[in-house]
């Protein structure tokens, strides 16, 4: 049932959840294309020994700041949603949903979002990581075959990451969403 209303809300927010899809995508596949560089199955795939210390010690300095720019310009993002769906938490309320309830519903509308977001910023990023390539190798002269691979250390770190981002992220939502006043929510949401 809450799976449902779920769905719905999504449907409803389309226009506003776009805007939050196309965040995370975009952050999903930056943070994973420059953390599949920085991996060791990078450069085995490589067709030629190439010494890649100094792009391997760029991109370990590079993945942790694209990691703290994604965590604010997520945080930045939701409280957007958080305060664009305002009316609607309290409307719900208003019609008789615990807001507790409310608050969980929000967090598997957010749940669902982050996990497209990551199959999509992955299959982004693993073309954003096939430009790198091309580059790193036109640099050093040598031919660019497109290949589609998937690091399985990339991919799980990005998950990882990105999971620990939602989960927390959906949390602090639940715990603000629950402490709202009902006349806040409307007034919020006039402000907006």
């Amino acid at each position: 049932m809450y799976l449902k209303l779920a769905l719905k809300n999504m449907k409803q927010s389309t226009k506003d959840y776009l805007i939050y899809m196309i965040t995370l995508v975009l952050s999903v596949a930056m943070f994973y294309g420059f953390f599949s560089i920085a991996s060791p199955y990078y450069s085995n795939m490589l067709p030629i020994s190439i010494h890649m210390e100094i792009l391997n010690k760029a991109m370990r300095i590079a993945v942790p700041a694209v990691g703290i720019l994604i965590l604010f310009l997520v945080s930045y993002v939701n409280r957007y949603m958080l305060k664009r769906k305002q009316k609607e938490f309290a409307l719900q309320t208003i019609i008789g949903m615990e807001q507790r309830t409310v608050a969980w519903i929000f967090f598997l509308e957010n749940v669902m979002i982050g996990a497209i977001a990551l199959i999509l910023g992955i299959l982004s990023g693993t073309m954003l990581s096939q430009l790198i390539n091309a580059a790193v190798l036109k640099a050093f002269k040598q031919e660019f075959k497109l290949y589609f691979m998937l690091f399985p250390d990339t991919v799980l770190g990005t998950v990882c990451f990105f999971g620990i981002i939602f989960f927390i992220t959906g949390l602090k939502n639940v715990r603000i969403i629950r402490k709202m006043k009902i006349i806040d929510m409307l007034q919020n949401s006039q402000k907006g």
